[in-house]
């Protein structure tokens, strides 16, 4: 199985290592540490406006990654942490 889960706490993980998008559903309220760690397929990611948090390293590693926010940079903690690979983040995102 290759897809994000949201936990009974309500944040986000992946299962696999073969997801190429993702778009993180509205009852999540966070990303997990490591969520995405390794998933180097994973090419965008669509994270709601109501995602309060991101863990370490959520998404090292992911070199071909574009990350779409729908939520403003200054929402959510210091990007360096949740962000080591610097994957492109598109802030303010609106499909």
């Amino acid at each position: 199985t290759n897809v994000a889960t949201v936990d009974e706490n309500g944040l986000v993980t992946c299962v696999g290592d073969k997801i190429t998008e993702c778009n993180i559903h509205e009852d999540a309220i966070g990303i997990c540490g490591e969520a995405f760690l390794n998933c180097q397929n994973l090419e965008s990611i669509i994270i709601p406006s109501n995602i309060s948090t991101i863990g370490k390293d959520a998404f090292k590693y992911c070199h071909y990654l574009t990350i779409y926010c729908k939520m403003s940079k200054d929402q959510v903690e210091d990007e360096t942490t949740w962000n080591p690979s610097w994957c492109t983040v598109i802030w303010d995102y609106n499909e």
